[in-house]
């Protein structure tokens, strides 16, 4: 696809400049990492595709890992949001199925979401090692992003899918606070994490929403000729992991992403993972969003072989406007991994799921706490086999639920439902007889409602 379709991509790209223009000149890329390295820009796009307003130059690499070997991974990738929204001035009318996309990987328009007019509308750094905020950071960000910088490398951004007019496109008044974060240390190897915070900047709510992300992965020694036509996707359950591997030219090292958390959750969650070659791709929103709240989960794609992408997608949900009494924010962390082979694309899947909770929220539990408030602790061990501790404080008596669920929403099992007084408690779950995975526990009291993420690991 890459050679054949590059005149395309120039055409589509001169197309829409036009309309485009005044939002591209705040549009910056970053390259970050240790040992595996990301491009990425203020657009919501990642990859290759990072490196350029058209189509990108041939000797770019998208991801590096391990850095200097000349391995290409992603030609492109980026967040897809998708939902019902009543589009009507009066409010009355049918609710239109809508998908924005920070990249969409075949026919134009290729991005939909763009930075804003200002300057400071770039990409902001960060590092633990660094107690003061760089300039300008409390006026630009407020109290939307407190500068707490919890990694050796992290880069933050902001845009929305009506900051320029893009053809074909209707914008769901969608505002993302991208945070990337990586560590250079060899536990942290090979995983790049990053937190979509999305918010509905409209003024009505959108409802059954689907988040994904979406990877066009070009696996492979760019030495070689039509690497990329040697690639096959698969998807670990287990891990929540979608993957691209080159299973043909020696050298190749595959590319994964694994869904982190999703918040809030509503309901039963479903979980999609669909691969298909370029021709394949849903040219209209109503499509993406079909596929994107489809729910199927397609088999490995080995032993076949192609110019394969897929989309990892997960919903629905709900997000209030800022309007609402109780407006909503739909956080999203994923990471993207990379490895000597897919086995460990697994065990960094894992890795990565404790750098998150232990590094991002510990953080910002710590910041947020109340004395003598409502508290649910991180489990310990964690990753556990067979038991592990659970331990909650509540301010006040009244009814408590304390539930596990399954990474599909579903309920497993119930570890506390009854009054409980003041104070702090404890609590043992026996995961003897449930098969290895990721689940959640949700504590509910009162008003109070917060879940957090367990790994049974045998």
């Amino acid at each position: 696809m890459k050679t054949s379709v590059s005149f395309l991509c120039v055409l589509f790209s001169i197309l829409i400049i036009t309309s485009q223009l005044r939002a591209q000149t705040n549009v910056v890329n970053a390259n970050q990492g240790y040992q595996m390295r990301l491009e990425f820009d203020n657009r919501g796009a990642f990859g290759k595709v990072s490196y350029g307003l058209t189509n990108p130059p041939q000797d770019s690499i998208g991801l590096d890992y391990p850095i200097g070997a000349r391995v290409e991974h992603i030609y492109g990738g980026g967040l897809w949001v998708g939902g019902l929204l009543d589009t009507s001035n009066g409010g009355t009318s049918p609710p239109v199925r809508l998908v924005t996309t920070g990249f969409k990987g075949w026919s134009s328009p290729f991005y939909e979401f763009y930075p804003g007019p200002s300057v400071a509308d770039s990409i902001w750094t960060g590092s633990r090692i660094d107690t003061v905020s760089p300039t300008g950071w409390d006026s630009y960000w407020g109290a939307a992003l407190p500068y707490r910088p919890v990694a050796d490398d992290e880069r933050h951004c902001r845009y929305r899918d009506d900051n320029a007019s893009v053809s074909q496109h209707i914008p769901m008044h969608l505002e993302v606070i991208q945070s990337s974060y990586t560590w250079n240390d060899t536990y942290s190897a090979g995983i790049h994490i990053i937190r979509y915070k999305v918010i509905n900047t409209g003024t009505k709510p959108i409802d059954s929403v689907y988040v994904g992300i979406f990877l066009d992965g070009d696996v492979g020694p760019i030495s070689i000729i039509n690497y990329w036509n040697n690639n096959s996707s698969g998807f670990r359950l287990v891990y929540r992991l979608g993957f691209i591997n080159n299973p043909v030219n020696t050298g190749s090292t595959p590319v994964g992403v694994s869904y982190i958390t999703l918040s809030p959750v509503i309901g039963s969650q479903r979980l999609t993972f669909q691969w298909y070659s370029g021709p394949a791709s849903p040219g209209s929103d109503a499509a993406r969003y079909a596929l994107m709240s489809s729910g199927q989960i397609l088999p490995d794609e080995y032993p076949s072989l192609s110019d394969t992408r897929f989309l990892l997608a997960t919903g629905p949900s709900r997000i209030r406007p800022i309007t609402d009494p109780a407006p909503d924010t739909l956080i999203l962390a994923m990471a993207i991994l990379s490895g000597q082979d897919i086995l460990q694309l697994q065990t960094r899947a894992f890795r990565a799921l404790d750098l998150y909770q232990n590094m991002v929220l510990n953080v910002e539990d710590a910041d947020n706490s109340t004395p003598g408030g409502f508290r649910l602790d991180q489990n310990y061990p964690n990753p556990f086999n067979p038991s592990t501790s659970i331990s909650f404080s509540l301010p006040q008596s009244g009814f408590v639920s304390l539930k596990v669920f399954s990474m599909l929403g579903q309920e497993v099992t119930t570890l506390v439902s009854k009054d409980l007084t003041a104070g702090a408690h404890q609590t043992t779950w026996d995961a003897t007889g449930f098969p290895s995975g990721v689940y959640f526990y949700r504590l509910q009291a009162g008003s109070f409602t917060k879940t957090r993420k367990l790994v049974l690991l045998r």
